[in-house]
């Protein structure tokens, strides 16, 4: 199943609630734990995501260095 974000401003949408960019636990926001999995703190908690099963306003990432590019971006 392919999780569906989409891209607001300052941070990411996903079931119908927004989730903002914090850096309370993560300094940069986000971890980068693989090629393919990541960590990043959106309201104060910290959510794994990985760039095989998600995608971002529709769009499917190689790796997760280039989806964070684009969830930053």
């Amino acid at each position: 199943m392919i999780i569906e974000f989409t891209k607001i401003p300052n941070g990411l949408r996903w079931d119908n609630q927004d989730r903002l960019f914090t850096y309370s636990i993560l300094l940069q926001g986000y971890e980068i734990l693989g090629i393919d999995l990541a960590q990043i703190e959106l309201n104060n908690q910290i959510y794994m995501i990985c760039s095989c099963d998600s995608s971002i306003d529709g769009i499917t990432f190689e790796n997760i260095n280039d989806q964070i590019s684009y969830i930053y971006s």
